[in-house]
């Protein structure tokens, strides 16, 4: 991104699996906090085709999402395993998969307490935090500016995340926050329902859009200047 030389560099934090993902990784691919980056130029081509390799079979192939899906659903699992046990996460398994097979309508997502998003004090969060302080020391050591687009799930907008305290280390580290909690909020039920997936955490179309035009004004504050 250095080459671009930007003014402001927006961090999309997702709080269904960001905090799982900077630990689960950890040890396992390199370690920015040591700065230890798999970044050479060689590397960054043949994953860049690589990436677009497999937008494009996703795009083109019905099977390619099939087995992709499926591994998804696998990681799933091994994840709500490692929370929750395995009998429990296998019985939650077949009872969607059941669901599926009736052609029932999909059940609402419940939120998992269990899961690391929660506890603000864990060593997942302590690692996050930790991170987010890195690329803030390094994008100001660029000239830039560092913002924090802050995404929930629609499973955590009914539950209470440590939100408050996500905001007060922001602002304690000079950090700008972006934020789709207020507007979640301020929705009735009928129109938050449609911004997501039915049975999933995903966006519509119209979540999509909803998101982006509550996220452009900030954004152009940011940097001074009109959103068009």
């Amino acid at each position: 991104v250095r080459k671009y030389r930007p003014d402001l560099v927006v961090l999309g934090f997702y709080w269904g699996n960001d905090v799982w993902n900077n630990s689960a990784k950890l040890g396992r691919a390199p370690n920015p906090l040591r700065d230890d980056y798999d970044a050479t130029p060689f590397t960054r081509r043949v994953r860049g085709m690589q990436r677009a390799f497999a937008r494009w079979v996703w795009n083109h192939s019905l099977a390619y999402q099939f087995v992709r899906t499926g591994v998804d659903h696998v990681q799933e699992l091994r994840r709500q395993a490692r929370l929750h046990g395995w009998s429990r996460a296998l019985g939650e398994q077949w009872s969607v998969a059941r669901d599926r097979m009736r052609g029932a309508p999909a059940a609402p997502l419940e939120p998992r307490l269990g899961m690391p998003e929660y506890d603000w004090q864990s060593p997942d969060w302590e690692l996050t935090r930790e991170l987010i302080v890195k690329l803030a020391r390094e994008v100001r050591g660029d000239g830039a500016r560092l913002a924090v687009l802050s995404m929930p799930a629609n499973i955590h907008v009914i539950e209470r995340l440590p939100r408050e305290d996500f905001e007060r280390f922001l602002a304690g580290s000079r950090i700008a926050m972006l934020d789709l909690f207020d507007l979640y909020l301020s929705q009735d039920r009928a129109v938050f329902q449609r911004q997501f997936i039915p049975g999933d955490v995903h966006w519509t179309a119209e979540g999509h859009a909803l998101a982006a035009r509550h996220t452009v004004k900030p954004l152009a504050a940011l940097l001074g200047s009109e959103p068009r």
